[in-house]
């Protein structure tokens, strides 16, 4: 890839960290919060602590920062084309963080910090978006 193609991706990379920077005020008020507080229509029936879906201070998994999930075992299907000159791999690192709740194999409520699934409203237990 050229250095000029190489800047433009960079550039299209720092404008959208920037954005999802500025918009991450607070998980309370966001789609993240999935405790019986939370403002979308994937939360618990019960749990009231909005942290425990991701993180955990007992029990972590050793993967910063303190993740209470286990990763997902899915193989994806890696993007090709004709004209797509990159190495396209399975995810790894903080997307594979992500996934562990996007991409729809793990109940939302199933915490590694306790045996028990936590319950979620309407029976949703997962997530695909």
């Amino acid at each position: 890839m050229s250095t000029p193609g190489m800047l433009r991706i960079l550039l299209m990379f720092l404008c959208l960290c920037a954005s999802a920077r500025a918009q991450a005020v607070s998980i309370v008020d966001s789609k993240h919060n999935l405790s019986i507080s939370g403002p979308g229509p994937f939360r618990a029936t019960q749990e009231s602590r909005i942290c425990i879906f991701c993180h955990t201070p007992h029990r972590a998994r050793g993967v910063a920062p303190l993740w209470n999930r286990r990763d997902s075992r899915q193989t994806y299907l890696a993007y090709s084309s004709t004209t797509y000159e990159g190495i396209s791999a399975q995810p790894g690192g903080s997307s594979k963080l992500c996934l562990s709740c996007h991409d729809g194999s793990i109940a939302l409520g199933a915490v590694k910090s306790q045996a028990a699934e936590i319950a979620m409203a309407s029976g949703y237990n997962k997530l695909n978006t």
